[in-house]
């Protein structure tokens, strides 16, 4: 890369911090093809690598001033941005490949419940058995499989609000039923 161009891409950066959108759209058309190549070859998937670009280039225009020219290139901070948002695709990809297999396998429900509960104590396993089915697949996709809240309502297609009351009263229960269980001592 020329000196010039160097040059040029910290005064485009500054004038889009600056709110300037004629100089995004240069920088856009100047490295669109650069950082969709990089969101392509980690995601392997056109359609993600174009919702990446997407996210990168709305990622630099709201933040444009935290680019630090004394500390590289802007095409390696892009790439920089675009690999870190590629990955996190790719986790959140695998999280929600993970549920949906699980939910494929509870088609044999017992089974399931045998190799989830094969572990967990037999106080628990019964406990999860009275809640309600929606309480407690929210329930266990975020205790055993650790998917945040966030994650389950984007899977489920549920307000965030319902997920969060799902398991807490969820909870409630568990509490209850533990506590009642535990009262009657060793049988």
């Amino acid at each position: 890369m020329a000196r010039t161009d160097v040059l040029d891409d910290r005064l485009l950066m500054r004038r889009i911090a600056a709110g300037d959108r004629a100089a995004f759209h240069d920088l856009y058309e100047r490295y669109v093809d650069l950082v969709y190549s990089m969101a392509l070859k980690v995601v392997q998937d056109p359609a993600a690598a174009e919702d990446i670009v997407q996210d990168v280039f709305l990622r630099i225009w709201q933040r444009a001033n935290q680019f630090d020219a004394s500390r590289g290139r802007l095409a390696t901070w892009l790439l920089s941005i675009t690999r870190n948002r590629a990955i996190d695709v790719l986790r959140q990809q695998n999280r929600q490949r993970i549920a949906a297999d699980a939910f494929d396998e509870r088609r044999d429900d017992h089974a399931l419940a045998a190799h989830w509960y094969a572990e967990r104590d037999e106080t628990v396993h019964l406990s999860l058995e009275i809640l309600p089915p929606e309480q407690r697949r929210c329930i266990e996709l975020a205790f055993f499989y650790g998917l945040t809240h966030q994650d389950i309502a984007a899977m489920l297609g549920l307000p965030l609000g319902t997920v969060k009351s799902r398991i807490r009263l969820g909870m409630r229960k568990l509490q209850a039923a533990l506590r009642e269980e535990q009262s009657k001592g060793p049988t």
